[in-house]
């Protein structure tokens, strides 16, 4: 009974929100789509995990209160706003770099040509800190999760349901771009191809990052 009675209209309302933002394009999907044409498929696959294991973090410290902390304490909020803006940034610049040495020399990167596992791991470990350190998801969270729980409703439950529900769409979603990014990767890793691509890749994670940086906590 107390399942049932969460499944309302301000769930659904969560749901579709919760989708719009999953498949808006953002420095998940560029980083998805790089690590994913470098590495293959199975690195894209890290790159999702990772991803999602940084997300997962963000709503248990906008519960345990760590959001609120951000709102009320500008401080707290910049140092680790700047943290995560900072390694987007040399994130970026990393694709950058790639993409002119393909430019120059025309010739497949040594990450393309074998994909390890000590290499997926890396993958993994980048995505899980940069969603780790991005402070808007949990103030996120901590903001809007309210607008969908009414009087009488099992808080923490909901809470707990809307965030996996959202977590799972993002496991679908990114784990979707990255079994299709792998099935055109033989066309797409041609060095002129990856070079354009990791230009453009280093130049959006390059724009997240300032628009990071430039963020509010409210």
């Amino acid at each position: 009974m107390v399942l049932s009675g969460m499944f309302d209209s301000l769930f659904w309302g969560f749901i579709a929100l919760a989708v719009v933002l999953t498949i808006t394009p953002g420095a998940d999907t560029v980083l998805t789509l790089r690590n994913t044409l470098s590495g293959g498929t199975r690195d894209g696959l890290w790159t999702m995990a990772g991803i999602c294991s940084g997300f997962l973090f963000q709503p248990l410290i906008a519960v345990l209160g760590v959001a609120a902390l951000f709102v009320k304490l500008p401080v707290a909020f910049a140092v680790v706003k700047f943290a995560g803006a900072i390694y987007l940034v040399y994130l970026g610049f990393q694709s950058l770099r790639e993409s002119v040495k393909l430019f120059r020399t025309r010739r497949a990167s040594q990450s393309e040509m074998r994909a390890t596992p000590q290499l997926a791991f890396k993958r993994y470990r980048e995505c899980l800190l940069t969603n780790a350190l991005n402070p808007k998801i949990s103030v996120f969270y901590f903001a809007v999760l309210p607008q969908f729980i009414k009087a009488g409703d099992p808080v923490l439950m909901k809470s707990l349901v809307m965030t996996l529900c959202h977590y799972v769409m993002g496991m679908i979603w990114l784990g979707g771009i990255a079994v299709c990014a792998g099935q055109l990767r033989s066309i797409l890793v041609r060095p002129r191809v990856k070079a354009t691509l990791e230009a453009i890749s280093g130049v959006a994670m390059i724009g997240f990052g300032a628009r990071l940086a430039f963020a509010r906590a409210r």
